[in-house]
């Protein structure tokens, strides 16, 4: 068969339906085609070095290194910024599409010291307000040096003003506290992605 060619494909009847295929069909993109309503804006950004946060105290996860920012939507720096003509604070991701977003979050807490860490959380916060957490914890005869918690929700997000970011929380017995970073691992980090209308 040929090549069909046009710039616009519409109903007959207004708000009606085009039915692409029958069951079994598949339809492939070609190289470098995005589909338009899902997937992008997209980011993922992750700690480079480590971060000293205080003791049991909830802190941004200040993630500089950015892996990828499909549209420039993350603000990978320690100040507000104008993204698309949002303004985006510290460290966190404001997209200029509307539409269902997944955001995912991990705080890897490592403190300096050995067998020191009672328990770590990590949150993701909308405009703020704790939307997610996930929490690991050890009793005081188990004592662990590390841990990882991961969390990820769907949120809708406006387009023009709301935006997302991640907190971490270690409580400790000594040492410093730490969540690690790498120049070649994603140990602490925040991404996201559009998902639908």
């Amino acid at each position: 068969m040929g090549t069909i060619k046009t710039t616009n494909i519409e109903p007959i009847a207004d708000n009606g339906t085009v039915t692409l295929g029958s069951s079994g069909d598949t339809f492939t993109l070609g190289s470098g085609v995005v589909q338009s309503n899902m997937l992008y804006p997209a980011f993922e950004a992750k700690l480079n070095s480590d971060q000293y946060p205080a003791d049991a105290t909830n802190t941004k996860l200040s993630a500089t290194n950015e892996i990828f920012d499909t549209d420039g939507c993350y603000n990978n720096t320690g100040s507000t910024v104008t993204l698309n003509g949002i303004s985006v604070p510290a460290y966190s991701f404001a997209p200029n599409v509307a539409g269902k977003y997944y955001i995912f979050a991990q705080a890897l807490v490592n403190p300096t010291g050995a067998d020191n860490l009672f328990r770590a959380y990590c949150f993701i916060l909308k405009n703020d307000v704790s939307i997610a957490g996930a929490q690991i914890s050890s009793n005081s005869s188990n004592v662990g040096d590390f841990m990882s918690p991961s969390v990820g929700i769907i949120t809708e997000l406006n387009g023009t003003s709301d935006y997302v970011y991640a907190q971490g929380y270690g409580d400790i017995t000594s040492g410093s506290m730490r969540f690690k970073g790498s120049t070649t691992e994603a140990l602490t980090f925040l991404g996201g992605y559009r998902i639908g209308s």
